[in-house]
């Protein structure tokens, strides 16, 4: 048993989304583009994905899909239960292929919600300033939802 719990500890200490440049949110996004960053970020730069996964399958076994939270072994929750009842593991995600510079319009800079989405979307780690602005985007968004009047 001890030991059990020192190899899970030493796993979880070498995954990808452990590292100082992961950021945590990624992992249990309900933004499409987020999941499939982290899910990009598992199956291309984490040492250890196979045992995460078997851990997480053996873990969940049976359980429903919306019981199934979060980014793990590089898979949803949906397609983790979709592998164990099928025994068929999904593809890996594949990065979005990069769209030419549109002429004269230099990237966003750092610091922005728009350079945050070019850093998801080109798999790059993600730096303070622009984890800050998608935290303040986020927060603005939240903001003028909660300000709509609510639909009768």
């Amino acid at each position: 048993m001890n030991h059990l719990l020192i190899t899970q500890a030493s796993r979880e200490a070498r995954a990808a989304c452990a590292r100082p440049s992961a950021q945590p949110e990624l992992w249990y996004s309900s933004d499409p583009e987020e999941r499939q960053a982290a899910r990009y970020w598992c199956t291309t730069a984490c040492p250890v994905l196979e045992q995460c996964l078997a851990e997480t399958m053996a873990k969940e076994g049976n359980i429903a899909t919306r019981e199934r939270h979060g980014i793990r072994g590089g898979l949803d929750g949906r397609q983790r239960r979709r592998y164990f009842l099928t025994d068929i593991r999904p593809e890996p995600v594949e990065p979005r292929p990069r769209k030419p510079a549109k002429s004269g319009r230099p990237p966003a800079k750092c610091g922005s919600e728009a350079a945050y989405q070019r850093h998801l979307r080109l798999g790059e780690p993600v730096d303070e300033a622009c984890k800050t602005a998608h935290r303040e985007h986020r927060a603005a968004q939240r903001r003028a939802r909660s300000a709509e009047p609510a639909a009768a």
